[in-house]
């Protein structure tokens, strides 16, 4: 539990201080286009750096891991950044297997999505958009939260049978997908 704060503090951090000016880079959709692209280079290179990488599981990992995967999760504030690649690449580097370092991922995520809702619900309430949630919003987000806990259980059980070059497909959807998108937004631009 302890490790899971110490790794969500750098992400509040950034998130207060940057906050200004991390709000106007999601008002540019080839920031986020151009990211992605960083992204999915990124996610290329971890696997290939991690081989030299000793493996160990999670119970190794120790408060300055911790604190290490917390400041690659801050990185997910910039659009474009997965936070969930971001966070396996840091576990990664630190030498925890791919479900190890997905597991922590996923268990620092609560924090950071939770104090998001926390912060945002009262913007809601205030600019009057609590009176117009209806039957489809709830619906919507009774959606999400079982395509979020599918997903969950798929990417675990991926990231157990695959040790191996395992972020290699994300990282080819994320470059393809930036480039597709930096490309229709420099020719309808």
């Amino acid at each position: 539990m302890w490790l899971i704060i110490l790794a969500t503090i750098p992400a509040v951090i950034f998130g207060f201080v940057l906050e200004k000016p991390l709000k106007q880079l999601f008002g540019a959709p080839t920031v986020a286009a151009f990211f992605l692209i960083v992204n999915g280079g990124v996610l290329f290179l971890a696997e290939r750096l991690r081989r030299r990488a000793r493996n160990g599981n999670l119970g190794e990992l120790g408060w300055l891991g911790a604190l290490i995967i917390g400041c690659t999760q801050a990185t997910a504030l910039i659009p474009g950044i997965s936070r969930s690649g971001a966070t396996m690449v840091g576990g990664l580097m630190l030498g925890l297997h791919h479900k190890d370092a997905a597991h922590f991922s996923f268990l620092i995520a609560t924090p950071v999505i939770l104090g998001a809702g926390v912060l945002e619900v009262p913007h809601l309430l205030h600019g009057g958009a609590a009176a117009s949630i209806g039957p489809v919003a709830w619906i919507a987000g009774l959606v999400a939260g079982v395509t979020a806990y599918l997903s969950t259980w798929f990417l675990m059980r991926y990231f157990g049978r695959h040790d191996f070059q395992a972020l290699d497909p994300f990282a080819y959807y994320c470059v393809a997908f930036g480039l597709s998108s930096l490309g229709l937004l420099l020719v309808l631009g």
